[in-house]
């Protein structure tokens, strides 16, 4: 155990060990609702809008081919799949150099990793994408109307989450609602209008509706 909380605490391997907490409890806080699990995302899951207007790193990997799954589910694959290659290089490699030459070492195992790590998840979301593209399609006008079940503990103008039951199929819905309200976890809401530039519902209670 000693070697392993050497290896997870020490450069580069510690870069990822960092970006794996980070990913956690993104994921933790996405399962209490309180965040959209698309939050980095700037387009369609078809990458069917302007790519030259996005920016930074979501704008890059989309460009590159990491397109039908949310940017997040990206992002958390190329940190895990980066941290087993890094941890299981400097494992199974052991140096002898010292001072500049470890450095150097040690930062092109850092290179190869993210290079490893960025092959591997472009791979991994191939079988991702049918389960995303799913629910895209059903993301828009087609379900106006429906009434779902918010999931996220508050909605409002910029955030929200519903969950909506067809058929033993789950979907995650971002939402928006007026305010101020009285919007909370496990109240009722109906689909009222779809925004492609928010890809959320704008929602009122089902008590309104009907």
């Amino acid at each position: 155990m000693d070697v392993f909380f050497a290896i997870i605490a020490s450069y580069p391997v510690a870069i990822y060990t960092f970006l794996l907490i980070v990913v956690t409890i993104y994921w933790l806080i996405t399962i209490l609702g309180m965040i959209d699990i698309d939050v980095l995302d700037f387009s369609d899951i078809d990458g069917g809008s302007d790519l030259d207007s996005l920016g930074g790193l979501a704008g890059l990997l989309t460009k590159l081919g990491f397109t039908g799954v949310p940017m997040t589910v990206v992002l958390s694959l190329v940190a895990l799949f980066g941290w087993w290659s890094a941890y299981f290089s400097i494992w199974l490699l052991p140096f002898s150099a010292v001072g500049i030459w470890h450095f150097i070492l040690v930062t092109a195992i850092l290179a190869t990793s993210l290079i490893v790590a960025f092959l591997v998840t472009w791979v991994a979301i191939i079988p991702l994408r049918p389960l995303f593209i799913k629910n895209t399609a059903r993301s828009k006008k087609s379900l106006l109307g429906q009434a779902v079940e918010i999931r996220s503990s508050w909605v409002d103008e910029r955030f929200g989450q519903a969950e909506f039951k067809d058929a033993g199929v789950d979907l995650i819905l971002n939402i928006r609602a007026k305010t101020p309200n009285q919007l909370k976890k496990g109240d009722r809401v109906v689909l009222l209008e779809y925004s492609k530039e928010d890809h959320a519902y704008f929602v009122i209670p089902e008590r309104d509706f009907y």
